[in-house]
């Protein structure tokens, strides 16, 4: 039982450590995101920024209440068009991520870490095709997958919710 409340007590102060990390400056957030060229792509500097975003991402999970969909490089600090989504109980990475198909469309109230609290509204796509720089080929993407693609995109497109 006390080991059980020690592991609680640490878990929730990891995901209090990850929340304080997450950028909360909406004229910050608002600045879009500079792409990732091919010379910076395998660089110590762009994997430092995608090992944080993960790890961050895991460290707001470890609180059963806090499950982390997604984590752009801004909500961190990066200027840098990354992102990370879950899928499949993973983070997956998306470096300068574009949508090139979208179809069908529904509301979608959404929260955000960079505004605890807040909650909004938006029209999303439920189908949708993507590429990224750090992938071949074109991912399909549905329904919550693509709602959180979009939501992360948004960040870094410098439109906050």
């Amino acid at each position: 039982m006390i080991e059980e409340k020690e592991v609680e007590i640490e878990e929730n102060l990891l995901a209090k450590a990850a929340m304080d990390r997450i950028i909360k400056d909406e004229d910050f957030l608002k600045i879009p995101c500079k792409n990732v060229t091919k010379e910076e792509m395998d660089t110590p500097q762009i994997r430092n920024i995608i090992e944080d975003l993960v790890s961050t991402a895991l460290d707001l999970d470890k609180a059963n209440k806090l499950q982390c969909a997604g984590l752009s490089a801004n909500q961190l600090g990066y200027n840098k068009r990354i992102f990370v989504i879950k899928m499949s109980g993973r983070y997956k990475v998306f470096i300068n991520p574009e949508i090139i198909f979208a179809n069908k469309t529904r509301s979608s109230t959404e929260g955000c870490f960079s505004f605890p609290g807040r909650q909004t509204t938006v029209d999303r796509f439920i189908d949708i095709s993507v590429r990224c720089a750090n992938q071949s080929g074109v991912k399909k993407l549905k329904k919550d997958k693509a709602i959180y693609f979009q939501h992360e995109l948004d960040h870094l497109n410098g439109i906050a919710i």
